[in-house]
């Protein structure tokens, strides 16, 4: 059942004109479509078509009656509210209107302000029920584009992480690949160390030794000697 914004569907079923009449004239406003049916059938055959947010029913009517129509509600609208009204309420007729799901029970003859308050207090649940399920729907797709947008971030992360361990691998295997950053290679004299501990001795004097010549920026020796103190294995060869 679709319905936009605050407008809200009433369909009235009563098998008398009369008292039809009354109730669209007390219920009608601008937000609320108001239909009514003569009986149970009708009104079964309407909200097939079109169905509605609340529903006024007659218990005893001609065709089908109002515990009938509840039924049927229950089963194919279970967001709808039925209200069943009758001028022959019992305690027992009563608590099974209630246990069928009905959202309330009214008897004949009541006051125009009971029915108008009853009513008011249905379209409000109509309408908070309405927003709440469009919140939940609308966080519901807020937490569907942060899982997205932190699946995008792991796997840039990734990216980066693998760009960085080719340009540091790329940096320790042939430094003449980065001109002018350093005109001779360093893997000879890297590669003839076999102690570890040398190697990364080595390695940062060579660093170093680049600055001095200005091979390599003050930032760029700051960040290669910093992550061969933070991470040592990665000049173990």
């Amino acid at each position: 059942m679709e319905t936009s914004g605050r407008q809200i569907k009433i369909l009235i079923v009563d098998d008398e004109k009369g008292s039809r009449d009354v109730l669209v004239n007390l219920l009608r406003t601008d937000q609320r479509v108001i239909r009514t049916a003569a009986d149970g059938l009708q009104a079964q055959a309407m909200l097939e078509a079109d169905p509605c947010d609340l529903i006024l029913s007659d218990l005893n009517m001609p065709h089908m009656g109002g515990m009938d129509l509840l039924r049927f509600v229950r089963k194919q609208l279970p967001a709808a509210l039925v209200v069943i009204i009758t001028g022959y309420a019992t305690l027992e007729s009563t608590l099974h209107a209630i246990e069928a799901g009905a959202y309330d029970y009214i008897t004949k003859p009541f006051k125009l302000a009971e029915m108008e308050i009853l009513v008011r207090n249905a379209c409000d649940k109509i309408l908070l029920t309405r927003e709440r399920q469009s919140l939940s729907r609308a966080i519901d797709r807020k937490q569907e584009e942060i899982e997205a947008l932190q699946e995008r971030v792991a796997r840039l992360q990734n990216h980066l992480q693998q760009v960085e361990e080719r340009e540091e691998t790329l940096f320790l295997g042939n430094l003449n690949l980065r001109p002018p950053l350093a005109k001779e290679a360093l893997p000879a004299r890297y590669a003839q160390e076999e102690s570890p501990a040398k190697k990364r001795e080595l390695l940062m004097s060579l660093l170093r030794e680049m600055r001095r010549r200005g091979e390599l920026s003050e930032a760029e020796l700051d960040r290669f000697l910093l992550r061969f103190e933070n991470n040592p294995s990665s000049t173990t060869g």
